[in-house]
């Protein structure tokens, strides 16, 4: 099987691979959702196995029928497999993603929407929804966008308020890096 881990599964495996009992632990940025998909597509291809946790093993599942703990165990595939994954290149960036920090065209949405986020005060997502005629989960895509591009997005809530205001922290940079 053949897949592509992302640098927190290649971390997993590698803090696996110096554990005395080479079981995964999972990380505390990895929700159970995630560790759960991962753990099993590991077990698919062959990479781990599950069994019974020992005192001092991470706990990878808990069965709440049985009340028994498991560990996810690194095979020998395995940990060839993690010592192929540590040793392989990192992707190189492709040639779009070089220079993305950069000032949108000036007649473009991208820019109407910088200027809309470097009021001094910021904007909510209703507002500027509202004046780009956007739906407010394209205008959360489109500040994902930005934020790809290298472009600093400050959210804030103010106390009590319902509403997040999106600001850019300092559109100077914007201009020196065009």
């Amino acid at each position: 099987m053949n897949f592509k881990l992302t640098p927190t599964q290649r971390n997993m495996l590698s803090l696996a691979v110096q554990r005395e009992d080479r079981c995964l632990e999972p990380l505390p940025s990895m929700d159970g959702r995630t560790v759960w998909t991962f753990g099993l597509k590991l077990i698919e291809a062959g990479f781990a196995r599950e069994l019974k946790a020992k005192d001092g093993q991470p706990i990878w599942r808990h069965d709440k029928e049985s009340v028994q703990n498991y560990a996810l165990k690194l095979t020998a595939a395995g940990m060839k497999f993690a010592a192929e994954q540590a040793n392989a290149p990192e992707r190189a960036p492709s040639s779009r993603a070089v220079g993305l920090l950069q000032h949108p065209r000036p007649t473009s949405k991208l820019a109407h929407l910088v200027a809309l986020l470097s009021h001094e005060g910021g904007i909510t997502i209703e507002d500027i929804s509202k004046s780009m005629g956007w739906l407010p989960h394209t205008t959360r895509a489109t500040l994902t966008g930005l934020r790809k591009r290298g472009i600093s997005i400050i959210r804030e809530t103010p106390d009590g308020g319902r509403n997040s205001i999106y600001r850019i922290e300092k559109i100077s940079e914007l201009s020196q890096a065009a």
